[in-house]
């Protein structure tokens, strides 16, 4: 929760609201913990490295790393 209070309940991918009623659902809009650098990429399980996302946004994302130029947000690159 402290991660989701942090980045007031907003997905880190798309921006959206995520409803903390929500939380712990498989509904898509669920707020859940998202590894920005996944940890299949070397990432590491440190607040630094987590913030809260939208179930579907962070299961679109899988282990894709966010792309280093102006295109919309929810393009991923996977390695």
């Amino acid at each position: 929760m402290k991660i989701m209070e942090r980045d007031g309940w907003r997905c880190h991918i798309c921006g959206g609201h995520a409803p903390r009623e929500l939380r712990g659902t498989f509904a898509a809009d669920a707020p859940e913990v998202d590894h920005i650098i996944p940890l299949a990429r070397g990432g590491h399980h440190i607040e630094s490295n987590v913030a809260c996302a939208h179930r579907r946004c962070n299961i679109e994302k899988g282990d894709g790393l966010a792309r280093d130029d102006d295109e919309p947000a929810r393009r991923w690159v996977h390695g």
